[in-house]
């Protein structure tokens, strides 16, 4: 099992890694089309495309590193209030809904690039990319996801028994939480 954890934190860490760079070359892009742009009146036709397919890439890339983190944006009004307890039970409901969100959408988003791979579906823009290429990351950070979520659920199901009963924090006062 650790070997197995191993395996998955290096992808999680590549995945990073390549979303940073992605990132850069999407800077790069969008500060080259807009130069082109503004200062020679010569747009490209492959920059604006190319820079939707590096955000798609990006955010599929990333998401299952960032969750693993606990980084994504969260309504935690609710889970703040309760004990650790019930908010360790509430977090592994909420993460459970997320794998099975994210295996159904890993399914059908694999089943849909092996139909436009089969049938050599192509984007109908300029650069008639080729429609595989451009949806096979979602199936992929699907499945990351899917699995940290079943981390996540893991780890909030086992920490429930260990945690106390008893409400956590101060409550907020009413005002507080318009500020």
């Amino acid at each position: 099992m650790k070997t197995a954890a191993r395996i998955y934190n290096w992808i999680l860490n590549f995945c990073t890694v390549l979303g940073g760079i992605l990132i850069i070359l999407l800077m790069l892009v969008v500060t080259f089309e807009v130069c082109m742009r503004y200062f020679f009146a010569s747009p490209t036709i492959w920059a604006s495309e190319t820079a939707g397919y590096m955000q798609l890439y990006f955010a599929f890339l990333v998401a299952a590193w960032v969750l693993k983190r606990g980084a994504h944006v969260k309504m935690d009004l609710v889970v703040n209030r309760i004990s650790p307890r019930k908010a360790a039970i509430v977090n592994a409901v909420t993460s459970f809904i997320g794998a099975i969100v994210f295996i159904i959408i890993a399914y059908y988003s694999l089943r849909h690039t092996i139909y436009v791979y089969n049938i050599d579906y192509r984007t109908t823009t300029i650069m008639r990319v080729p429609q595989y290429l451009i949806t096979l990351i979602i199936p992929f950070g699907s499945f990351l996801l899917f699995i940290e979520f079943l981390v996540q659920f893991w780890k909030n199901l086992s920490s429930r028994k260990t945690l106390p009963d008893t409400r956590r924090g101060e409550i907020i006062e009413e005002t507080e939480l318009y500020m």
